[in-house]
């Protein structure tokens, strides 16, 4: 339930919040308030924060009033200009975090690897939502390392993130090895006809993955008709969900 900054305040003064959300800009004097009630809050166990700016001085005095918070399951911080020095200070949070969702940031490979490192001893993280940002291929390679090792994780949206072939093939290799995935979204990139293929045929060796979008890449004409009857047999076949299997 979203609030106004005062009503959110005395809510998290007052122990009475649990989830909390904002969705607008703060002034230093009014992101201060935030941290400190948030600093004296013992229950609250979801925080969103939309279009709130977060450079790396915010996200450091963020981090530190949400270090002690191991109720803390959920956090969204969508548009708030969260680059990869900001995200090194929030890494620590995702020991404790079961969602956390950076979408529509400044995110590059290096916070990529970030959250790898974070995702290779993680016990409790199920979703990681990344869209919007730009990881690239070789954040595609970072995750897909941690993920060979991560037995937790089972929704991954790396959608919109400059992905081409190369990402693909990453992609791939989680496919072939990860056992828990159960939702990946690599719509909107850069992949094209050579990519599809391995993601395809890494999918046919996956019995756990239910959902696999790829909508938006860059398929030939052919391959948009190959996808799409993919998309039917999978679904006859297992009677899952298969969301935009055509590019």
């Amino acid at each position: 339930m979203e609030l106004t900054l005062d009503a959110l305040l005395k809510s998290l003064k007052n122990n009475t919040a649990e989830i909390g959300e904002l969705t607008f800009s703060l002034s230093d004097e009014d992101f201060g308030q935030l941290v400190e009630a948030i600093k004296k809050n013992t229950s609250l166990v979801e925080l969103h924060l939309k279009f709130v700016r977060l450079d790396p001085d915010r996200a450091e005095r963020l981090a530190e009033a949400l270090q002690n918070k191991a109720q803390l399951a959920k956090l969204v911080l969508y548009k708030t200009n969260l680059t990869d020095d900001g995200l090194k200070h929030l890494a620590p949070l995702l020991k404790n975090l079961v969602e956390l969702d950076l979408g529509y940031n400044r995110i590059s490979h290096v916070g990529a690897a970030t959250l790898g490192d974070a995702l290779k001893s993680n016990k409790k993280l199920v979703t990681l939502i990344i869209r919007y940002n730009e990881i690239k291929d070789t954040g595609m390679k970072y995750l897909a390392n941690a993920l060979k090792k991560n037995r937790k994780l089972t929704k991954l949206d790396v959608s919109s993130n400059k992905i081409t072939d190369i990402g693909a093939n990453h992609l791939a290799d989680i496919l072939r090895s990860n056992k828990t995935l159960r939702d990946v979204n690599v719509g909107h990139n850069l992949i094209k006809d050579s990519g599809f293929d391995a993601i395809s045929t890494a999918r046919e060796v996956n019995d756990t993955l239910d959902v696999l979008a790829v909508n938006n890449n860059k398929l030939s004409l052919r391959y948009r008709i190959k996808s799409e009857k993919i998309q039917v047999q999978k679904t006859l076949k297992r009677g899952k969900k298969f969301e935009g299997m055509t590019m």
